[in-house]
């Protein structure tokens, strides 16, 4: 309940934790419709300290937030078993500085030992977003790395939001939640 995985180059360095918050409960359509937004300062938690710290590898972070989030229910994970590649995946994230969107009808399309690519609907500013069966409702990894999102149109003069037929792309990478735990004390 008090356990944040994300992207480990969500952070530049392991010292930055003590500069990052997460504010739980915003209001979507406030954010959107407004240059401020208030909110309730018992929702903000700060980062305690960094558990597992890997950019560079597996490309993950664990941190401990300063106490246990309340009013959330925390995901339940995979830690046993296989994800199959008939899985059905959903995608949580903040893609493109949006506001929170959940992407579903994503697919498995190769599987590795501590990580798997996935068709997810996402873009950038998506890393650390989670993965989830959207079969089981199981946390199955944390997306970590993914295609080019943006393509450049010419006769419109600006980026167009890049759109893969299936099995067009290679997918985004997502970390399995078991490796990105591995070795973690809490």
């Amino acid at each position: 309940p008090n356990i944040i995985v994300t992207a480990g180059h969500c952070l530049k360095r392991e010292t930055d934790c003590k500069k990052i918050s997460w504010v739980f409960g915003l209001n979507d359509q406030a954010i959107v419709s407004s240059r401020s937004v208030e909110f309730d300062r018992s929702n903000v938690y700060s980062c305690q300290s960094v558990l597992k710290f890997d950019p560079e590898v597996l490309d993950i972070a664990v941190l401990q937030l300063d106490r246990k989030v309340t009013k959330r229910t925390p995901l339940r994970y995979r830690d046993s078993s296989t994800l199959t590649k008939s899985d059905p995946l959903a995608v949580i994230g903040n893609s493109g500085q949006l506001v929170t969107k959940i992407a579903t009808n994503g697919r498995v399309t190769e599987e590795n030992d501590d990580s798997f690519l996935a068709e997810v609907s996402s873009c950038y500013g998506s890393s650390g977003s989670a993965v989830v069966n959207a079969r089981t409702g199981l946390l199955e990894g944390v997306l970590v790395n993914g295609e080019t999102d943006w393509v450049w149109d010419a006769r419109a003069k600006c980026n167009r939001s890049k759109v893969c037929k299936r099995g067009e792309c290679s997918g985004e990478t997502v970390i399995r939640i078991q490796e990105a735990l591995k070795g973690v004390v809490f």
